[in-house]
């Protein structure tokens, strides 16, 4: 009987051991997740909002069917329209890198399909923004230009 009650003993504290390891982990998981999600809020404040597309990968984005424009939602949503076709997805910023990932688009022809092209290869590239004021220049991963956008 002593020992079954050393065993219950041991269970019991290994128990305690566990539960309080594991509520210290989540406790800093918190903490840590808040502090990168008000950081990432306050670095999207000068990208959020909707853009004109002027130029993409050196073409003017200008007299297509549509206006071309991307939007960036606070929440890390991107829409817009490449000219003929709207397109959505995700994106993450961190007041230089830019990363639109998870990018769908819908399937149409229409007559400025070389703007359309152009803002696609654009999009699906970029990977570094420079923000100035309402002007912005995004650029590929070996630093070349492939779109310019004016805040509306």
């Amino acid at each position: 009987m002593f020992l079954k009650k050393d065993r219950t003993m041991k269970f019991s504290n290994l128990k305690k051991t566990i539960m309080g390891a594991l509520a210290s982990l989540v406790a800093v998981s918190m903490i840590l997740s808040s502090c990168s999600s008000s950081k990432n809020a306050a670095g999207t404040a000068a990208l959020e909002g909707e853009w004109n597309i002027v130029t993409a990968c050196g073409k003017s984005a200008e007299g297509g069917m549509n206006p071309a424009f991307i939007n960036f939602a606070k929440d890390g949503k991107v829409n817009g329209n490449a000219s003929v076709n709207s397109f959505f997805g995700n994106y993450t910023f961190n007041g230089k890198k830019l990363k639109l990932d998870q990018v769908g688009m819908t399937r149409m022809m229409g007559s400025s399909m070389d703007i359309e092209d152009a803002v696609t290869k654009a999009i699906n590239t970029v990977e570094t923004i420079k923000i100035d004021g309402k002007k912005a220049t995004l650029f590929d991963g070996d630093g070349k230009e492939v779109m310019t956008i004016e805040k509306k």
